[in-house]
């Protein structure tokens, strides 16, 4: 919302994305970034999507937005907007840290409005925390939803020990699962993961030509 930049940013971007195959573009309104009680900031940043809205939707991407706004909020932004390629990427985490029903807020926004999903725990393991996944797990069932959902760092409060903890990330949609083990620490976003890995889609390799792939195996990867 404050750098002039960030429309020609998203564009150039929404070109990489449709190069690639890439379907989200995940547009984080944090820091200076946040738009709680800046009715100015989401003024201007309605005016951005509005301009850039239109191309994403000739690409085929979707353009979703990560904040700490609530349900009703997003969805003043979407209607203001007008245009089906912007969209809720919803942290049940962040939401429920807020104090929203993030319950309620996941069918209140719908499969039509939320185009992904972020699961984590601020100082806890999953299901360790204050989140319900099980009652998420109902809402998203409600809604329809069969589209990703990426798992965040969960790590228990405490020193900067590494933490060993099961990881899996899996593509609704059928096309990737990964299930393993990551490593850890408390003051690093780094991450090492050791699993097995299987991908059916677009060649990673060759990823301009038409080449599809169906990919097995296991392997080390470290998360920056």
């Amino acid at each position: 919302k404050r750098d002039p930049q960030t429309t020609a940013w998203v564009s150039d971007c929404i070109d990489v994305c449709q190069a690639l195959g890439v379907r989200v573009v995940l547009l984080a309104f944090f820091g200076e970034g946040d738009l709680r009680d800046d009715k100015p900031g989401v003024d201007e940043v309605v005016k951005r999507l509005k301009a850039i809205a239109p191309k994403a939707e000739k690409a085929g991407v979707i353009l979703g937005i990560e904040s700490w706004l609530s349900a009703d909020q997003h969805l003043e932004i979407i209607e203001r907007v007008g245009s089906k390629a912007v969209q809720v990427y919803y942290d049940c985490c962040n939401s429920n840290d807020r104090g929203y029903d993030i319950y309620k807020e996941i069918r209140q926004l719908g499969r039509e409005r939320i185009c992904e999903f972020h699961f984590k725990e601020n100082g806890a393991l999953l299901g360790q925390g204050k989140v319900d996944f099980r009652k998420v797990r109902a809402a998203l069932d409600d809604i329809g939803y069969a589209g990703w959902i990426q798992i965040e760092g969960a790590v228990p409060a405490g020193p900067d020990l590494a933490t060993i903890q099961p990881v899996l990330t899996l593509s609704f949609t059928g096309n990737a699962v990964f299930i393993g083990w990551g490593w850890q620490g408390q003051k690093t976003s780094r991450r090492l993961r050791v699993g097995a890995n299987w991908y059916n889609g677009p060649s990673l390799q060759y990823s301009f030509v038409n080449r599809w792939e169906n990919l097995v195996g296991g392997g080390i990867w470290l998360d920056f």
